[in-house]
This record gives structure tokens, C-alpha cells and sequence, in this order.
């Protein structure tokens, strides 16, 4: 039962380095997009059945939880004033503005 054992280094690799990716703003946009659906496939098979509070034994899935609506808050927000590549779209948004 449960997923096949090689999606956890698919997940791992998403969450290390779309992390890295934020971190360096790289993208942040596009990459907290990415990380929702992973952070709610942690929420759902790795820690769903632990219940939701994270201090619970095998921790629960609010904290994978909170951190799919902090990705998807940082996807509507878009990329920071210091993204060192920021995402495609956010260029003419400003140029829209001015």
C-alpha cells in the first residue's frame, strides 16, 4: 500500500531544491506554484493518517498543510524586489504599472 518508493526522491529533490530556489529567488513565483500540489501530496499520503496536529507520533499534516498556503500566497504575491531571476510575467506587470 502507498506510493511507489520512488516518488519520495522526486519529493525530496522538489521540496530541496525548489527551497534553494526561494532562498536565491530564482523563479519564486513559478517554483511556490510547483511546490503546492507536492507539499499537499505530503499532507495527504505522508501525514494523513497521523491527524493534524503536528506534534502528534509521525507528525500530523498541519505543517505540510501550512506550508501548501504559504507557497500558494507567495505564487499570488509573485517575486520579491531582490529576485535575482524573476519570473517571466513579472517584468510586464511592472512595465503595465508605470
Amino acid at each position: 500500500s502507498g506510493l511507489p518508493g520512488a516518488l519520495a526522491y522526486l519529493t525530496v529533490l522538489a521540496e530541496v531544491g525548489g527551497g534553494l530556489a526561494l532562498i536565491l529567488g530564482i523563479k519564486a513565483r513559478l517554483v511556490s506554484l510547483a511546490l503546492v500540489p507536492v507539499l499537499l501530496g505530503a499532507a495527504v499520503f505522508g501525514h494523513g493518517g497521523a491527524g493534524f496536529n503536528w506534534s502528534n507520533p509521525n507528525g500530523g499534516y498541519e505543517y505540510p498543510l501550512m506550508w501548501a498556503a504559504v507557497q500558494a500566497a507567495l505564487a499570488a504575491l509573485g517575486d520579491g524586489a531582490l529576485a535575482l531571476v524573476p519570473s517571466s510575467r513579472e517584468p510586464r506587470l511592472a512595465a503595465a504599472r508605470a
